[in-house]
């Protein structure tokens, strides 16, 4: 027996075995997951419909009496409440069947009269208890596993404060983390992103609520596994992974790369000032993003496939026609349907770009007025590979805009948050270009994530 040569092929073996072992892991992860969040939605349907009758007819008198999409400020599209998709949601919800729950959670079929409104449509669901007609499976609703336990106890109006109490409490407490680490150039570039983008507003329309959800409570993950020391990197990837497939899971397409944006953002800064390889940074960036998109595109393909087998038909047929209609249909207004129309079209939606002309140059001046600071009066020992490593992630949301510019275009009064991940990028940016330094060196650093 040779002692060296074994030692030499266990030594060449070792990164390949650590390189699947990560794998199998990401993937039972992924199972997990998957199987968790379905076992909650088909719970959900196991709730009696008596119990959620009273308070789900208080919810339809509630969204009877407002608007579909009703502006809170007049001038402010951003201030505009998708009561639209609630009643859906709601309709859904109240047309699960305890008789069949896998099959329904599957079809997610709600009652639906043509040339009514929805809010109206959900009313006459519930007061005159008329069958499901219509169904809804390229989604998967997984709301419903939250809202409909909460139906119980309370109506709609008292959910909207529920929710908004919560998102308020994880970023108060996100917050206030952050500059208990000192990481401050991150904390303006979350608060200044949530103002910018009327964020405030989310808490009034359960379809804006979940990504910021997700955001937050991937945020929080992110901060408890974010330091330099070895597996860090995998377990950061595995929770970009699990942010996406529960976005998918519970949001209706709004701004759900919001759930890649902020927390991979967040990791990147805490593990940059802490002295992270550059590469090793870039890879793990790499790798996280395309974990997630796997695990959110990934869970719609696992929705249409159960539904398929279960419904003994084939979903596809009712998700490549809005597909391409989210990418490719007709757009109302048409001077927005060109390359960077459904970019410019967001970017109008927030402050200051929002204030009209003047507003709009404010704009601009402020952009040019960062990359002047930050090319100019750029610190010693700046690292250029963090900076484009933010950039990179910061035009993410810019890519979305212009990959589904029909849907983008046209529900820009929400997609146009997604933007928050992009100022949070620009903060970061001038953090490390102008901020204090880290313990990392300007080519590179000397601890590992991997």
């Amino acid at each position: 027996m040779n002692p060296g040569r074994n030692l030499d092929n266990r030594t060449e073996s070792a990164p390949h075995t650590g390189y699947v072992s990560r794998i199998i892991r990401l993937f039972l992860i992924y199972i997990a997951t998957v199987t968790v969040l379905t076992g909650f939605l088909v719970l959900s349907a196991f709730i009696p419909r008596k119990l959620l009758a009273d308070h789900m007819a208080a919810s339809a008198d509630y969204l009877c009496d407002t608007e579909l999409f009703g502006v809170i400020w007049d001038g402010v599209p951003a201030s505009k409440i998708d009561h639209y998709a609630d009643s859906i949601l709601l309709n859904i919800a109240w047309n699960y069947d305890s008789a069949h729950p896998i099959r329904s959670v599957m079809e997610s079929s709600y009652y639906y009269r043509d040339g009514q409104n929805e809010n109206f449509n959900l009313r006459d669901a519930v007061y005159d208890e008329l069958s499901p007609n219509r169904e809804y499976l390229r989604y998967w609703h997984g709301s419903v596993a939250l809202v409909r336990p909460l139906l119980i106890i309370m109506s709609l109006q008292g959910i909207y404060i529920f929710w908004g109490v919560v998102l308020l409490l994880l970023l108060i407490t996100l917050l206030w983390r952050l500059i208990r680490a000192k990481e401050y150039f991150c904390t303006v570039g979350i608060v200044l992103g949530a103002v910018l983008t009327f964020s405030w507003f989310v808490p009034f329309s359960l379809e804006y609520t979940w990504v910021y959800l997700v955001m937050l409570v991937s945020a929080h993950v992110i901060m408890g596994v974010s330091y330099s020391k070895p597996g860090t990197g995998g377990r950061i990837t595995a929770v970009l992974m699990v942010s996406g497939i529960v976005c998918a899971y519970l949001d209706f397409l709004t701004a759900e790369t919001l759930t890649l944006t902020v927390p991979l953002l967040l990791a990147v800064c805490l593990l940059a000032r802490r002295g992270s390889d550059v590469r090793d940074l870039l890879f793990l960036s790499i790798r996280s993003a395309i974990a997630w998109a796997m695990g959110y595109a990934g869970m719609f393909v696992i929705k249409w496939g159960l539904a398929s087998l279960i419904l003994s038909g084939n979903a596809l047929d009712h998700v490549t026609g809005n597909a391409a209609e989210r990418v490719n249909g007709l757009v109302l207004d048409m001077a927005y349907f060109t390359f960077f129309g459904p970019m410019i079209k967001n970017f109008r939606t927030i402050l200051p770009f929002s204030l009209g002309t003047a507003g709009a140059i404010a704009g601009v001046i402020l952009l040019l007025g960062c990359v002047y600071a930050g090319y100019v009066h750029c610190r010693p020992g700046a690292r250029i590979g963090v900076v484009l490593i933010y950039l990179a992630i910061a035009v993410i949301p810019l890519v979305r805009f212009i990959a589904l510019r029909n849907h983008s275009v046209l529900h820009y009064f929400f997609t146009c948050r997604a933007l928050l991940g992009t100022i949070l990028g620009i903060c970061l940016i001038m953090g490390e270009t102008l901020g204090p330094a880290g313990t990392g060196r300007r080519f590179g650093g000397s601890r590992s994530v991997v």
